[in-house]
């Protein structure tokens, strides 16, 4: 009788391990299945904000009424001489501003920089802006209407 006391103890002890070794293990998957799911979801929230980051470039203008530079599109107007190009060329939209509302002067501007961006040096001072300060033309072409609406407003 004293053998199977002594064997007893030892066949329990052993199923006992094995049933804590079974849940250890799947212990193990399910922390391994947890952090599958959380690598997935990092990666999945890295490309999300990357492509947000492709998306934000720096801005020009400040969302205000009437538009303003911020101090990044002020260093980039005084890269591709913004403001001597309205002295000279916005000059010519002061007969037509006459009568017209703040937001019809903008668009007259919008229109006049759009027309003159066609011109070949403009059109390529305003590449090498666009291209040495990270942005679109759309808003270089924006430091120059924001620069020549003063100027036709004023005259």
């Amino acid at each position: 009788m004293e053998i199977v006391i002594d064997t007893a103890p030892k066949w329990i002890a052993a199923i006992a391990a094995t049933g804590a070794l079974v849940k250890v293990l799947l212990w193990a998957g399910s922390v391994n299945t947890q952090l599958k799911t959380l690598n997935d979801f990092m990666q999945e929230m890295r490309a999300k904000l990357d492509k947000m980051m492709e998306w934000m470039q720096p801005q020009v203008s400040k969302t205000t009424s009437p538009l303003r530079l911020t101090d990044f599109g002020s260093r980039v107007s005084r890269s591709i001489s913004a403001g001597k190009w309205a002295s000279k060329h916005a000059l010519k939209l002061a007969d037509q501003v006459s009568g017209k509302r703040p937001f019809e002067i903008f668009e007259m501007c919008k229109e006049y920089v759009e027309e003159m961006s066609k011109d070949e040096d403009l059109k390529k001072r305003m590449q090498e802006g666009a291209y040495e300060h990270g942005i679109d033309m759309d808003q270089i072409k924006e430091i120059y209407r924001i620069y020549s609406a003063p100027f036709s407003r004023t005259q």
